[in-house]
Formats: structure tokens, C-alpha cells, sequence
């Protein structure tokens, strides 16, 4: 296994699973998105409201 390639990929899908279930119990006036920057390796999960 290619750490380089791998531990990105399992980052981002761990943070998407996490925005998934965040939105499935919507809080009024928050939404909650994931703005990945994968050429640089940088992830922010980001609570708008």
C-alpha cells in the first residue's frame, strides 16, 4: 500500500461519511460542506450559518 496515495483518499472519504451524517440531522440555518484541496493535500470541514 502506497501511503502517499492511500492515507489521502481514506481522509477524504472518512470527512465525506462525517458531512453525510452531519447533514442527515439538519440544524436550522447550518449546512455543513467538506472544500477539499487534494493537489496539496488540504481539508476543511466547514459549518455555515
Amino acid at each position: 500500500m502506497d501511503k502517499l496515495t492511500e492515507y489521502p483518499k481514506l481522509i477524504k472519504r472518512i470527512l465525506t461519511e462525517y458531512v453525510e451524517l452531519s447533514n442527515r440531522r439538519p440544524q436550522a440555518d447550518i449546512e455543513t460542506f467538506l472544500i477539499t484541496d487534494e493537489q496539496n493535500g488540504h481539508y476543511m470541514w466547514m459549518n455555515l450559518g
